[in-house]
């Protein structure tokens, strides 16, 4: 599948959200009163994969060719193909309103609340759906084409509680496990944690001192996220790098300082990275101290184990 581009105003709320901390933790309380995710796995595969796009888009006037991860999927009971957001920062997957009610105006009989998602060899279902209220975009029903993949939700980390998921990325492919296989028994683990909102916190050492970084794969553009308070932790250089990015009526600076020292993260020594910052943020958490996502691992296999609280990573 060729790579893929945002094409609307969602890709800013998706790349500030994490750093804002509000989208995710608005859900958190409402969560439990939303339904287990069910999957089963069409037989006939070892380790069975389902594979992931890259999107690519520009941010102010820097262009990334990996900007976020895409699941092509379908939805049972519906004629089109889907795109959603592949991205473990959000600590529940959600179906857009507004691309929903779009869907249901061709399909009045159709239920978004119950759902049944098909990708690769993966089936995950949900009797009672959160529906992302307010949010996505309103699309015209008569434009809406069977071979125009949609992009309709985000997968979020629920759906990998007590499994474990790895993800392959030079073949762009992920799997989704009871156990962890035989080929990758002999990995060195580490102890991980996960956040209330079941969110992975990778452990980070820097300098004698322990911090927690919240793995999140929605994004791909910063190897390390942090916020303004805690940024003259990580760097007293000045910032050599600057992406602007306007959301909510206003522009945001992202800027960068390049990491002072080595940090070191579920066992992997990481040197020569920029660290990055929101100037306009007020806001950090108490569960982490910053972000990472996929930037640090383009060449790595990873093993998040949700269901063991492990976390591991090596080079095909």
């Amino acid at each position: 599948m060729p790579q893929l581009r945002f094409k609307n105003c969602s890709r800013i709320i998706m790349l500030l959200g994490c750093i804002f901390m509000t989208c995710v933790y608005s859900r958190s309380s409402a969560k439990k009163h939303y339904g287990q995710w069910t999957i089963s796995t069409a037989p006939g595969q070892d380790i069975p994969w389902a594979n992931f796009t890259w999107v690519s888009d520009s941010f102010g006037n820097k262009y990334f060719d990996r900007s976020a991860m895409y699941i092509p999927a379908t939805i049972q009971g519906l004629p089109y193909n889907f795109i959603f957001q592949f991205d473990l920062g959000s600590d529940i997957t959600r179906i857009y309103e507004k691309n929903a009610r779009s869907i249901t105006a061709k399909h009045p009989a159709f239920n978004f609340k119950k759902l049944s998602i098909h990708f690769g060899p993966f089936t995950i279902a949900n009797k009672n759906c959160y529906i992302e209220p307010g949010y996505g975009d309103q699309l015209n029903p008569d434009t809406i084409h069977k071979n125009t993949a949609l992009h309709i939700a985000t997968i979020g980390s629920d759906v990998f509680q007590n499994k474990i998921l790895i993800i392959d990325y030079p073949n762009k492919r992920f799997s989704i496990l009871d156990t962890l296989p035989a080929i990758f028994q002999k990995i060195v683990m580490t102890s991980i944690s996960l956040d209330k909102n079941g969110r992975v916190l990778l452990p980070m050492q820097y300098k004698g001192e322990n911090f927690k970084v919240l793995f999140d794969n929605g994004s791909s553009v910063f190897p390390l996220l942090t916020s303004p308070s805690h940024i003259s932790i990580f760097s007293s250089g000045r910032d050599v790098d600057t992406i602007q990015v306007p959301a909510w009526g206003e522009m945001h600076n992202i800027t960068a300082k390049p990491l002072k020292d080595t940090i070191i993260i579920a066992n992997r020594k990481i040197a020569d990275i920029l660290v990055y910052t929101d100037q306009n943020s007020k806001e950090s958490s108490a569960q982490y101290d910053a972000i990472t996502g996929n930037a640090l691992f383009w060449n790595q296999v990873i093993i998040l184990d949700f269901k063991n609280k492990r976390f591991g990573t090596f080079t095909p």
